[in-house]
Formats: C-alpha cells, sequence, structure tokens
C-alpha cells in the first residue's frame, strides 16, 4: 500500500518543495462563491456529453483508472467523457462522491499538438452541479493539485471539493465544468530583488486607504499571514505607499514601491498585464530563517489595473540580516473556453 499511494502522490500532488514555496508566498486569497444558476437544457447541449456511471461501466475505463492508481481506480466511478474547446479537450475520467466530499479526476489535452496543455491554470473557474435540470446551485472546488506527462502530452488535475449539505444531496445528473483557463504561464521561484533593505526609505510617502483605494473598485482583502499579524488586521487602517519606483520584475509584474514606516516593511507592485493568473508573491529570507508573517491587500485603482502591497512587521535593525525574493507566475493566454461535460450516477 505504501508504494501504490507513493505512485498516485508523484502523480498527482506537487512536490514537498512546491507546497513550501506556495505556503510562504501571500498569493491572492480565492473566493468561494456560493450562486444560483439556471442553465436551460438547450444552452447546457453546447458542449455537453451525457453518460450512465453505475456499477458494471465498461470494464476498459475502469482499467484506464487503474492505470493512473490503483487507488484511484478502486475507488473512483469511470466517466471518461470529452469536451473540446478552441483546441483543449478537457476529459472528466472518473469522480468519486462521499457525504460531502467529491474528488474528480480530469485530463487536459492539446488536440492541436502545440503543446499548450504543460502549464494549464483553471483560475478558479471550475464547478460541480448536481440535481436535475435546470441545475440550481453549484459547488465550488476547495483544492487541486496536478502533473503534466510530456510523453502523452496530458495535464491531469485532482479537483478536491468540500462542501457540507451541498454534495451529498439529492439528483444524480452531475456537470462538471470549466468557464477559463490560461494557458502557456511562466513560473519563476526564489527570485532575488535587487533591493537593499538596510537602506530603504524609512520615512517613505504614503496616503491613507481613503486616498489609495477606490472602494467601488476594491475586489481584494488580506491575504498570507502568520504569526506576526494577528486575524483583525485592518486593510483600510493600513497607509499605503505613494508609487516611488518602476521596477520591471517580469511580464506584466513592476515593482512600484519599497519602505519601512511604523513598524511595518512595504513592498508594492502593479500587475499591468491583466491576465488572471498573473500574481507575485514577496518573503524575506536570511542566512538562517524565512519570514513567515506578510499581509497582503490588492485593489484597483483603475480597469485594467491591479495593486498590491505586501506588508512584513520587522524592526528596522532586523533588515540588514534579510534580503528579498519573490515568487511569480506570468505570461500566458487566457482561454474562455466552458468545457463542461454532463453524467449521471447511479446504484
Amino acid at each position: 500500500m505504501k508504494e501504490t499511494y507513493q505512485h498516485m502522490n508523484d502523480q498527482l500532488h506537487p512536490s514537498a518543495q512546491m507546497q513550501a514555496s506556495v505556503m510562504k508566498e501571500a498569493r491572492r486569497p480565492r473566493h468561494r462563491t456560493a450562486r444560483r444558476i439556471a442553465i436551460s437544457v438547450l444552452a447546457a447541449a453546447a458542449c455537453m456529453t451525457s453518460l450512465t456511471v453505475a456499477a458494471g461501466t465498461n470494464e476498459d475505463f475502469r482499467q484506464a483508472l487503474y492505470d493512473i492508481s490503483p487507488v484511484i481506480g478502486r475507488t473512483f466511478s469511470p466517466v471518461m467523457e470529452t469536451c473540446v474547446r478552441d483546441g483543449i479537450e478537457m476529459k472528466v475520467e472518473g469522480i468519486k462522491l462521499e457525504d460531502d466530499h467529491a474528488e474528480v479526476i480530469v485530463a487536459f489535452r492539446d488536440t492541436t499538438g502545440q503543446g499548450r496543455a504543460e502549464s494549464i491554470d483553471l483560475c478558479d473557474s471550475y464547478s460541480l452541479q448536481r440535481g436535475p435540470l435546470p441545475f440550481m446551485g453549484e459547488i465550488a472546488s476547495s483544492g487541486i493539485t496536478g502533473s503534466y506527462d510530456p510523453e502523452t502530452g496530458i495535464n491531469r488535475k485532482h479537483i478536491y471539493i468540500d462542501e457540507p449539505e451541498k454534495v451529498d444531496q439529492e439528483g444524480q445528473q452531475i456537470v462538471f465544468s470549466v468557464k477559463r483557463a490560461v494557458i502557456g504561464e511562466q513560473h519563476a521561484e526564489h527570485v532575488p530583488v535587487e533591493v537593499d533593505l538596510s537602506a530603504v526609505d524609512m520615512d517613505p510617502a504614503t496616503r491613507s486607504a481613503e486616498e489609495t483605494l477606490i472602494f467601488n473598485d476594491v475586489y481584494g482583502g488580506t491575504g498570507g499571514g502568520g504569526a506576526d499579524f494577528e486575524e483583525d488586521f485592518d486593510y483600510r487602517a493600513q497607509s499605503y505607499l505613494v508609487p516611488n519606483r518602476e521596477d520591471v520584475l517580469a511580464d506584466g509584474i513592476t515593482l512600484t514601491g519599497i519602505g519601512w514606516k511604523d513598524g511595518l516593511l512595504h513592498v508594492q507592485y502593479r500587475i499591468d498585464k491583466l491576465v488572471e493568473m498573473t500574481w507575485a508573491g514577496f518573503y524575506l529570507v536570511s542566512d538562517n530563517a524565512e519570514s513567515e508573517g506578510a499581509q497582503t491587500v490588492t485593489w484597483s485603482p483603475k480597469k485594467g489595473m491591479v495593486m498590491h502591497e505586501t506588508f512584513f512587521r520587522i524592526s528596522p535593525e532586523e533588515l540588514a540580516d534579510y534580503r528579498l525574493e519573490c515568487n511569480m507566475v506570468y505570461g500566458g493566454t487566457q482561454i474562455d473556453g466552458d468545457w463542461k461535460v454532463s453524467f449521471t450516477v447511479g446504484e
């Protein structure tokens, strides 16, 4: 069992290094929204096929799940239904429903042969809907892991859903859908930021939240956190840097300010190329440790531009012992594919 689990984990889960880097980044928070949706039978038929998933389903499908992992083969119901949009094929390979928990194995492949599925991010736009048409309500995913196989050109995603009192509901009709995806994005980790922290401005020009944020356009709050911050960190009570530099870090990511004030180191950056998954996560590194505490505030000063300011609670004396690094995701092309696969689960 240990070898079997390790084999499955290697294929479907990120490495320990990747998990560690994700934990230290102040990545934008995921917004899990519950909204009611009514989809007509005619509209839903555009790119949906239907398959009954029940005991005794075609053994070829079951074997395909075993080829992914023996554990998945034993515990998931085969689906093996596809939808193609813009040359990208989405195949729902299997599903597992258990009380208020669901797991879905989904594979993406570029049918044009250009390898665009190697890097594909689903932008938090995937959902599971359950119940007879018209579908009412939706279940958003709470987590995802994935991996790319260069030999087959398949990028397989393992999606975890945990929505109490929503998954275990009446209705055998299931629809898994992805509204949009980003392909071809670039990932960069542990990128040094050329800033001497011991020489940063200790009294930079700042503005209040009221002067900085256009409230009608605010779409992000705080993210990150850690032992150095209280849970009730109030981003509207903070001061924000007046931009004081223009250092391009990557395509669409510009460092616009850095400075220390009132017990906090501020690192401010701008997203110029508004592709959904463009982001940067900053952290402090010393020879002995990494800073764990950070809060990031996100706002939009005007349409098509996103600003972020990351706060570190650190003393001026400590700054000389640290250097600034960042992880980034940038570039890529967004596809509004609206992939949908419909199937039923039965006894």
